[in-house]
């Protein structure tokens, strides 16, 4: 005689409580998929949005792995071994055999960071010590970075925004040279072509 079916055992349900709970979960798992196709979508558009900036995708998605690599030894010695891979296979390295992973003093290693974080726009929160020298430098590279970081992003902006303004009006001199003729015709020979 097969053991008695225990509550959270589905054989035990009904057909009506297997359906009810089958449409349950498969609503909310084709939700949650509608939520995530549409976060796709817009990652989507802004990686188009980078790319026609002239950002690398593979540069944005090596940022994104470097972000959120938590031990800080797996990139350097990933790229020590590339090297030596390309190495290896007759590539160009440079001169230099190696990167110089040298260690950072305790103040150099703190503004690093703060300016990683203040370039990345990171929240301002120093993981040093209140009132240490290291905080102390951590803050001034991350207000420092900030400082770049909005100034260069503002002149980037300013650069971009006259290109695209550019293109637009070249585009529009070019359509209303061709629009002249104020007939259909030149419409249709453009769908045509």
């Amino acid at each position: 005689m097969p053991a008695a079916a225990t509550i959270g055992h589905n054989s035990a349900l009904t057909d009506g409580e297997r359906q009810s709970l089958y449409l349950h979960h498969l609503r909310l798992i084709q939700g949650q998929r509608a939520r995530v196709d549409a976060e796709r979508k817009a990652e989507k558009v802004l990686r188009k949005d980078a790319r026609n900036d002239g950002i690398v995708l593979k540069e944005i998605d090596f940022g994104m792995l470097c972000r959120s690599t938590e031990d800080e030894t797996i990139l350097p010695n990933e790229q020590i071994r590339r090297n030596e891979i390309m190495r290896w296979l007759g590539l160009p390295v440079g001169t230099q055999a190696e990167f110089n992973f040298k260690k950072d003093t305790m103040k150099d290693r703190a503004r690093r960071e703060g300016a990683a974080a203040g370039w990345g726009a990171l929240a301002r929160t120093p993981p040093y010590d209140a009132g240490t020298t290291e905080e102390q430098e951590w803050i001034k590279a991350y207000d420092g970075a900030q400082t770049q970081a909005r100034d260069d992003l503002a002149a980037a902006m300013r650069k971009k925004n006259a290109e695209r303004l550019a293109a637009a009006r070249r585009s529009k001199s070019n359509g209303d040279a061709e629009g002249d003729d104020e007939g259909d015709e030149g419409d249709e020979d453009k769908d045509a072509a």
